[in-house]
């Protein structure tokens, strides 16, 4: 016997169920993202690919029915973004997944202008997330910020008809105004089809 003494054992045994509960409670109580769990996950998931077998299968779990079953079409609500320089691609991205006017409560479009006329484009609506941005209460003190000023600086060209100009503008600082339109959309998104994941 490796542990001879019985007080010994007592102790052994006390502290590896000490560790195993205490171990199990922090794994309940922490957050499903925290990296211990996740660390915890991603070896039980690779120990159990092990002991299945040869490897051939493992990626079996990727083909077996999900938990918890989606429905695209019905549960999730998608963030289309584009912008005044990439406005030529929408109609290829509603191409992509499917989707007309008809199906306006699942997606929302955004951008960084304001379609001319009905504001629409590719015969969808077209919501300004950096005018959404700007029209906040708390962000009117920042309108001199140098992004809003190249916000302001497009959306002018673009009201003028000023095509060019307005493509350039796009094009050079295009991705600086990604951001602002994410997290706003997002919000947009939340707040108007609340029904969606």
């Amino acid at each position: 016997m490796i542990l001879p003494s019985p007080r010994l054992r007592r102790l052994v045994t006390l502290l590896v169920f000490s560790f195993l509960i205490g171990n199990a409670l922090l794994f309940l109580v922490l957050p499903y993202d925290n990296p211990l769990v996740l660390a915890l996950r991603f070896n039980v998931s690779g120990l159990s690919n092990w002991w299945r077998g040869d490897g051939v299968e493992k990626d079996a779990w990727l083909y077996s029915p999900a938990k918890y079953p989606i429905d695209f079409r019905t549960d999730v609500g998608l963030l289309i973004k584009t912008g005044y320089g990439t406005r030529h691609r929408l109609a290829a991205q509603l191409e992509a997944f499917e989707l007309s006017a008809a199906d306006a409560d699942s997606f929302v479009v955004v951008g960084d202008w304001t379609p001319r006329g009905n504001g629409t484009h590719a015969g969808v609506e077209v919501h300004d997330a950096v005018g959404g941005v700007m029209a906040m209460p708390e962000m009117r003190k920042h309108h001199d910020a140098p992004k809003f000023q190249e916000y302001i600086a497009l959306r002018d060209a673009i009201e003028k008809g000023d095509d060019q100009r307005a493509t350039e503008i796009g094009q050079s600082f295009g991705w600086d105004l990604d951001a602002l339109k994410f997290i706003w959309g997002l919000e947009f998104v939340y707040d108007n089809l609340p029904r969606k994941k």
